[in-house]
């Protein structure tokens, strides 16, 4: 069960490195004219450069697959709780700044509903992840505190 929730939590990590080149909403304006624009928004002109706010709108999308790519490398990170907890957060302040993203749109599309996907898979399989090692040292403490008695 571990080794499929790891394969998701990459999945929805190359997923949003896709949805940083999809177009996520858009916007329609009408001019005083009278003509209607469209306008598509995507994660890296959802905001003016150079600002805070569209660093932190491409840092959502990259760091999913930065710490995956960690992991690969040192699989001993995969099983740190400390990790697996600021991932938890990470992925919900991201799936927060990805909704206030969309908020003010007009039709969200397909690149936002997969990024919005994605982070709750990322979100699910993490959470699944931290609560397997959790349990596994529960019980293995459980184990080790009945042989003790025993004795």
């Amino acid at each position: 069960m571990k080794q499929i929730l790891k394969y998701l939590k990459r999945l929805a990590a190359i997923a949003l490195l896709i949805c940083l080149f999809l177009p996520l909403s858009q916007c329609t304006t009408q001019t005083a004219y009278g003509d209607k624009q469209v306008h598509l928004k995507y994660a890296y002109n959802a905001y003016t450069w150079p600002s805070t706010d569209a660093v932190l709108a491409l840092f959502i999308f990259f760091w999913p697959a930065l710490l995956t790519a960690i992991v690969m490398f040192r699989p001993k990170l995969g099983n740190n709780i400390y990790l697996g907890f600021t991932e938890l957060v990470l992925s919900a302040g991201s799936a927060y700044v990805l909704i206030i993203m969309l908020l003010f749109s007009t039709q969200i599309l397909y690149g936002g509903y997969l990024a919005l996907t994605a982070f709750t898979v990322y979100f699910l399989s993490t959470l699944g992840i931290i609560l397997g090692v959790v349990w596994a040292k529960w019980v293995q403490r459980k184990h080790k505190m009945s042989s003790m008695t025993q004795v």
